[in-house]
C-alpha cells in the first residue's frame, strides 16, 4: 500500500513541475508566427481542463494575437487568452510558474492593451517564493530577471 501511495505522489509531483520543453516553446513563441502556432498546438496536447493547460493555452492565444492582422480577431484572442490565464491563476494563486507566465506577457504587451496590472505583485511573489522552486523554474526566473525592467538589482540578488 505504501509503495502505491509513494508512486502516486511521485507521479503527481512530476506533472506539477514546469515542463522544460513547454517553457522553451513559450519562450520561442514570440519569435515568429510559426513558433506561435507550434506553441499553441503543444498547449492543446496538455491534459484537458488542467490549470497548466489554461495558463499556457492562454499565453499561446495572447501570442497568436500578436500576429493577427484583423483588429477584431486580435482583440478576441487577447481577451480569450487573458481570461484563461486569469482563471488558472485564480485556481492556483500560489503557483510561481503561472505567475511567471503572466508577468512575462504583461511586461511585454503594448501598454495600449491595458493588461498589465499584475506586474509588480507577480514579480514580488516570484522573488518571495523563488527558493522553494525546482531547478528548471529557478533557471527560467533568473534568466528572465536579467533582461526584465521589473526586477531591480536587489530583486536579482535575492534570486541566487
Amino acid at each position: 500500500m505504501n509503495i502505491v501511495f509513494l508512486w502516486f505522489i511521485s507521479l503527481v509531483s512530476v506533472f506539477q513541475q514546469p515542463s522544460d520543453s513547454l517553457i522553451k516553446s513559450f519562450q520561442r513563441a514570440g519569435e515568429n508566427v510559426e513558433s506561435a502556432k507550434e506553441f499553441h498546438n503543444k498547449t492543446t496536447s496538455l491534459k484537458e481542463n488542467s490549470a497548466q493547460r489554461e495558463v499556457y493555452e492562454g499565453a499561446a492565444l495572447i501570442t497568436l494575437a500578436k500576429y493577427e492582422k484583423q483588429l477584431k480577431k486580435k482583440k478576441e484572442l487577447m481577451q480569450e487568452g487573458a481570461g484563461k490565464l486569469e482563471v488558472a491563476i485564480e485556481q492556483q494563486p500560489n503557483n510561481v510558474e503561472y505567475r511567471m507566465v503572466r508577468l512575462i506577457l504583461q511586461e511585454n504587451l503594448p501598454k495600449i492593451v491595458k493588461y498589465n496590472k499584475n506586474i509588480k505583485s507577480d514579480k514580488d511573489f516570484i522573488v518571495l517564493h523563488f527558493k522553494d522552486q525546482n531547478k528548471v523554474l529557478k533557471e527560467w526566473i533568473k534568466e528572465y530577471a536579467k533582461e526584465s525592467k521589473s526586477f531591480t538589482e536587489s530583486d536579482r540578488a535575492k534570486l541566487q
